[in-house]
């Protein structure tokens, strides 16, 4: 996509005195080519509009957005905001040995710049400190809330803090997650396979899991999945489509009585070629 117009939403009428304040308002910084626009405040409250026009380089093809800018007398409280961290099973031995970052893609602040907020803990949180953009400290078997702040200044001189807290749910209560990104078990048509769970599960390769036993739940009609010894699952496809699929499988850490679930894509390979349509526009 391409940007090939910015006009103030005012009538282009010759001597329109709103149409010419707002275009007065467009910054020169503003650049078409680039994708870029620059639009100053004014000294007049109230609420600025423009529509926008951008162009596909494919097709041509042009859409309309509209660009709102809300102009208030007094000045704007901009505080950080913070979004919660929660400890996850792969991470629970990690953040003894190097701690948990909470501030990473976490913290987002319009006004200031993220990297000078200084991180510690609220209040008295026995068993964790903080170091750098991290909190350390051991997992408790039962949990914790750990709450913390972060503080810095705004430009201006004035104080900010924002405020958030690192979940670490009880031991039973960790999910064990699928990996991101995990590339889809691949079996025939009509064919069967085999899979080892650890190389699907989000976990550090020092920890066991245990997985469930008998049948598992598969989405196509003509599949099974079901528990294959200990720590894997065989997939058994059957025939005809879908060609696309899922093993539902419980698995959990050594010591937990709760299952969590994860969903371990399947790909399956039709024994005669498909023909493929996609649509022409």
């Amino acid at each position: 996509l391409e940007l090939v117009e910015l006009v103030p939403n005012a009538p282009p009428v010759k001597g329109n005195p709103l149409y010419d304040r707002l275009t007065s308002l467009i910054d020169p910084d503003t650049s078409l080519k680039d994708g870029r626009i620059v639009l100053r405040a004014g000294d007049t409250a109230g609420t600025n509009s423009y529509f926008y026009t951008v162009r596909s380089t494919r097709s041509s093809s042009t859409s309309q957005g509209l660009i709102v800018v809300t102009v208030t007398d007094g000045a704007v409280t901009d505080q950080p905001t913070v979004a919660d961290t929660v400890l996850t099973a792969r991470d629970r031995d990690e953040i003894a040995e190097r701690g948990i970052d909470v501030v990473t893609d976490r913290v987002s602040w319009p006004s200031g710049d993220v990297g000078s907020l200084t991180l510690s803990l609220w209040g008295d949180q026995p068993g964790f400190s903080v170091q750098g953009d991290r909190i350390i400290g051991e997992a408790p078997e039962a949990g914790a809330l750990v709450p913390f702040q972060l503080t810095g200044t705004a430009p201006g001189g004035r104080d900010v803090v924002g405020h958030g807290f690192l979940h670490i749910p009880a031991f039973d209560d960790m999910q064990v997650q699928i990996k991101p990104g995990t590339t889809p078990v691949v079996v025939d048509e009509d064919a069967s396979v085999s899979f080892a769970l650890a190389d699907y599960v989000d976990l550090p390769a020092s920890d066991s899991i245990e997985v469930g036993t008998g049948e598992f739940t598969a989405q196509r009609a003509a599949a099974t999945c079901a528990a294959d010894g200990a720590g894997a699952a065989t997939y058994q496809a059957g025939r005809e489509a879908p060609w696309a699929d899922t093993c539902l499988v419980p698995v959990r850490l050594q010591g937990q009585e709760r299952w969590s679930y994860i969903d371990v894509p399947i790909s399956v390979r039709p024994a005669e070629p498909q023909l493929l349509l996609s649509s022409i526009s």
